[in-house]
C-alpha cells in the first residue's frame, strides 16, 4: 500500500502548489485553459506570478509551448517520470490536486481512477473537463473542489484557492470538508462484470461498486454506486 508509505511534509508551501501526474494523451488532456486564466489572473493584478507553482508529472506533452505562449515558464515545474509511491509524496505535499479530462461529451459518463487517489489524500482538487456529466456531479456533490470548463469559471476557482491560501499559507475550507482519509478507503475485492473489472470498495460506512474499463492501457472508471 503506496499510501502507507507517504512522507508527510509539515512545512507550509511558500507558494500555492498545483500538481497534476499522469499522461496528457497527446493533447486530450489540455491544461490550456488553466495557463490562460492564470496569465489574466497576474495581468489583472490578481494573483502574484511569484506566488504559485504548476507542477506537471508524467509526460510533459506540449507543456513548455503553451507555458512560452502564456509568458509563464517561471511558473511550471516539469518532473518527469517518477514512481507513484513518489507521486503519492509530491501529491501530499501540494495544496490543489489538478484533475484533466477530454472536454468532449464522450468523456461524461467516466470517472477517472485518479479521483479516488486524490480523495484517498484529503486535497481539494481542481478538475478541468467536459462541462457535466459524471465527474462533474461528484464533485459537486461530494464538495471536493471545482470542476470548470470555461475560462471565467477556471479565473473564478483559481482566485478562490490563490486567495484562502494567501490568507492562511494553506488551503483548508474544501480539505477541512473532506469525509474520508486513506484509512477509511478499503479495496474489499474486485470481480470482472460484463468486461470490466468491478472494484468493490469500502469508503466510511458505505459500500461501493466502482466499475472499470481499460483506455489507453489505463483503467477509467465508469461511475460508482454506494449503499450504506
Amino acid at each position: 500500500d503506496d499510501f502507507k508509505k507517504i512522507n508527510i511534509i509539515k512545512e507550509k508551501n511558500t507558494k500555492l502548489n498545483i500538481t497534476y501526474a499522469g499522461s496528457l494523451y497527446a493533447g486530450k488532456r489540455d491544461p490550456t485553459i488553466l495557463f490562460e486564466a492564470l496569465k489574466q489572473l497576474i495581468d489583472e493584478k490578481l494573483i502574484k506570478e511569484d506566488k504559485i507553482q504548476l507542477n506537471f508529472y508524467g509526460d510533459s506533452g506540449n507543456l513548455k509551448e503553451i507555458a512560452e505562449k502564456y509568458d509563464l515558464k517561471s511558473t511550471l515545474n516539469i518532473g518527469g517520470f517518477i514512481p507513484h509511491e513518489e507521486v503519492l509524496e509530491k501529491e501530499s505535499q501540494s495544496d490543489i490536486l489538478l484533475l484533466i479530462s477530454w472536454n468532449n461529451p464522450k468523456e461524461q459518463m467516466f470517472i477517472p481512477g485518479k479521483v479516488y487517489e486524490y480523495l484517498a489524500l484529503k486535497k481539494p482538487i481542481l478538475s478541468i473537463g467536459y462541462k457535466q456529466g459524471s465527474l462533474k456531479d461528484l464533485i459537486t456533490e461530494t464538495g471536493i473542489g471545482f470542476h470548470v470548463s470555461s475560462l471565467n469559471d477556471t479565473k473564478e476557482a483559481l482566485l478562490k484557492f490563490y486567495n484562502e491560501f494567501n490568507e492562511n499559507n494553506i488551503v483548508k475550507k474544501l480539505a477541512s470538508s473532506y469525509k474520508y482519509g486513506s484509512s477509511d478507503i478499503e479495496i474489499i475485492k474486485t470481480f470482472e462484470d460484463k468486461g470490466k473489472k468491478v472494484y468493490m470498495l469500502k469508503i466510511g460506512r458505505d459500500i461501493c461498486e466502482m466499475p472499470t474499463i481499460k483506455i489507453d492501457g489505463n483503467l477509467t472508471s465508469t461511475g460508482i454506486t454506494c449503499t450504506r
